[in-house]
């Protein structure tokens, strides 16, 4: 289970644009940034299995805790976020 100190570790991966990969009820996404040239845009959120994408036209790491992910925000399911 993921605690306070695995979500600043989590922040800080976002803020550096570090490729992400975590699992949340027993699936397994993934976080990847979008560049539009040299600048950082967005993160696509997917996963492989079930087939799922989605882009957040964010880098704020503060929203994209905010993203609902089986209808809920991340950041409301983190104590079930294995990294």
């Amino acid at each position: 289970m993921a605690d306070a100190k695995d979500l600043d570790k989590f922040k800080e991966r976002l803020e550096i644009c570090d490729e992400i990969e975590f699992d949340l009820n027993g699936q397994s996404w993934n976080l990847e940034p979008v560049y539009k040239g040299d600048d950082q845009v967005a993160w696509e959120l997917y996963q492989r299995d079930p087939k799922y994408d989605q882009t957040i036209n964010t880098i704020d790491p503060n929203e994209i805790l905010r993203v609902k992910i089986d209808g809920k925000p991340l950041i409301d399911q983190w104590s079930k976020v294995k990294c």
